[in-house]
Formats: structure tokens, sequence, C-alpha cells
């Protein structure tokens, strides 16, 4: 990744590309102008490259604020309410960038304009070469605060930067870091090519190095679009495709179990009917084939069959006018016969019935009958045991 410091000139507006500028990469470092840097970046035969910017810090304000909530839908809300009475410009005009909260409960804020912002990154799109910038941060982050000391500055653009343990920075001349030297005592460093004799002495750092309580300012609307790892953008869509997977799988898990469930019982109860229909068949191989084995030897049945024997049951019961009516018909395969329930208008009536058959010479076989209000119904059966 290349690091790219720009001057504190860009805090005032000029554009990036007349700025001063320092940077990092794996095969060295440098300064110089823009022209300076692309040929830099040429020379390394880089045709993309990932870029972590650093911005002066007299571009930004940094606050310490309390945030009501950290909950990521109220935060935007929360947080304009609490830094806007402290900021002398529209906080629409604004990109506010949110750090820890420190022990005491306040939460550090890092507020830059975003037309500043806006204006380097589309500078940066426009080269010929494709950038993508993956962190945003201030310069006064780059160096380290030793573990026994409260503060710490750096020479960086020919000005001193400066940054304690409570998270306050600043840009200093000469002059005035001597004077808050003589104040509190802090180690200091520089890069190479600055800080001349004029300065006190401080350690020289052969890179920039940020550190890990830097606010990261590539947040909100500047979050950068990961070159890197460019798969992980289809992690939600692929999350869903996959969730969908499985709802479809499962339904149709569902619906297989539930069709077989309702094959199996069409299944039962067909073998029911036909053993019901053809008791003499113990062993059902095939119902389908067997049944149609059945209609087949129904079709080349004569008198003996089942038309037959309903064609003379009609003439007989046509014989008998309205005084009988037929109230349900069966007919058995096994045995050639049929018999039905009818209801009479008296004893006398059934009789009339029971001769009527005889004389056609039907077998005929009137079971109990019984009175049922102004009727007679009894079981009447032609053919078979009658």
């Amino acid at each position: 990744m290349w690091q790219l410091s720009v001057s504190p000139e860009w805090a005032q507006g000029v554009a990036l590309a007349d700025c001063q500028l320092r940077w990092w990469h794996a095969q060295g470092a440098g300064q110089g102008n823009w022209q300076t840097w692309q040929a830099a970046v040429a020379e390394c035969a880089e045709a993309a490259l990932t870029l972590r910017l650093i911005l002066p810090v007299e571009a930004a304000t940094v606050l310490h604020v309390e945030l009501p909530t950290r909950k990521q839908r109220w935060l935007q809300q929360a947080l304009a309410y609490a830094v806007e009475e402290q900021l002398a410009e529209d906080i629409d005009n604004l990109h506010l960038a949110i750090g820890e909260a420190n022990s005491a409960g306040l939460t550090r804020v890092v507020a830059v304009r975003k037309n500043l912002l806006q204006a380097t990154l589309t500078a940066l799109q426009g080269l010929p070469f494709k950038v993508a910038v993956q962190s945003i941060q201030l310069d006064a982050e780059q160096f380290p605060l030793p573990d026994e000391a409260t503060a710490a500055w750096c020479v960086s653009h020919g000005r001193a930067v400066w940054r304690n343990a409570q998270g306050e920075v600043i840009a200093l001349t000469a002059s005035m870091l001597r004077q808050q030297l003589a104040v509190q005592a802090a180690p200091g460093f520089r890069f190479a090519g600055e800080a001349p004799s004029d300065w006190p002495e401080a350690i020289e750092l052969s890179a920039n190095q940020p550190q890990a309580d830097a606010i990261e300012l590539a947040q909100g609307l500047f979050t950068p679009q990961s070159t890197v790892q460019p798969a992980r953008r289809w992690l939600p869509v692929a999350a869903l495709a996959a969730l969908w997977a499985v709802l479809q799988w499962g339904f149709n898990l569902g619906q297989g179990i539930y069709l077989q469930q309702q094959a199996d019982s069409l299944a039962a109860q067909s073998t029911a009917q036909y053993q019901q229909l053809f008791p003499e068949d113990r062993r059902i191989v095939n119902l389908e084939a067997q049944f149609r084995e059945h209609l087949r030897q129904g079709e080349g049945s004569t008198s003996s069959g089942f038309l037959a024997q309903l064609q003379q049951v009609g003439a007989g019961l046509l014989q008998q006018g309205s005084g009988v009516r037929v109230v349900q018909l069966d007919y058995r395969r096994s045995t050639d016969s049929l018999s039905f329930e009818v209801e009479a208008s008296d004893f006398a009536a059934l009789e009339a019935l029971r001769r009527q058959f005889t004389e056609q010479g039907l077998p005929v076989q009137v079971g109990s009958a019984s009175r049922e209000g102004d009727r007679v119904v009894a079981r009447v059966s032609i053919g078979g045991e009658a």
C-alpha cells in the first residue's frame, strides 16, 4: 500500500495537484509535487495501487463529545446534535468521522469539509492509473506516543504536529513548539529532510507510522470500495441466494413428502376398493392390470352378467308401477348377484314384486321386511345364493 501525505496548504483549499507531497511505499520513499509523485508510481510500473491518504491536521476540527447512543440507526442524528454548537461552520458542509470513546465516556470526533475531501478523491480518480483509497487519516496521528510519555510531536512539511494522550492534536511552528516544550516535555520525531538545526532535537523516522488509535476518516459517505477483497460486495447477495436455495429446497422436500403421503393414501384406498369389488383376488401384484383384466372379462359376459340381470329386474319393476321404488343397488361380480333395497307401499306390493321376479325365472330372495312410517322397506337379492 502507498501512503501519500499532503502539505498544510491543502487545508486552505489549494488543489491536491498544487500541494507538496510526501510518499512511502514498499520500494522506498520520496517527496515532491503532483507530477513527481506520478512519475514515481510510473517507475514502479503499477497499473493500480491502494492508497492511504494522510491529510494535514489544519484541515480538521477534533472534538470530544458525549453521545447518548452508539446504535447506527440513531448515531448520525445524535452526532449532529452533539457537535453543532461547537462548530462555527454549517454542519451539512462537514464530514464527521467517529472514533472510540475514552474512559470518561467521551467520543472523539473529527470534522473535515466535505468539498475538500470530494475534490481530492476526484483528482485521484482522474489519474492514468487506478487508485483505490483504502484509508484517510490525519498526519498528527502518524507517529508513536511512547508508553511513558503524555505527549509527542513530529516535524512534517515544515511544521510540527503535536498529539497527547487525551487525543488532542495541533500544528505548531518552531517557536510555538519551543514554548510548548518549556511547559510540557515530550519526545520528538522527524521525517528525513525535515527539522533543520533551528528545530529541537528529534528522532528520525524512516517511514510513516499509522497508529492504532488514529481516527479513520474513510467512513460514512467516504467508505472505500474495496479492491483487495471485491467478493465482499457480493456477500449479501450470496447470502440471500443461499437462503432462497435453502427455502426452495425445504419447500420442494416438504411438497414431495406431502405428495408421497397423498399417493400412498390413494393407493391404499384403491386397494381397499378393489378388494371389496373382487374379494376372490387374494394377491394384488399390479392393481391397474388386474382391474383391466376384470373389465375385459366383464365385457364378454352375457345373460349372467350385470347388464342382463339389470335389464330383467328393470322390466319387473316397471310392471309394478309406482308402488315399488329402488333405494340402493349393489352388484357382486364374484357371485354374479344383484341386490337392492326397495321401498313398497305395503307388504302386498312387495309380495307382488317377488312373484313377478319368480315368473321371470329369476332366483329371487326377499330379506326381512320392516315398516318405516307409511312405507315397507326390504332387501331383495337376485342370483348368487338366492
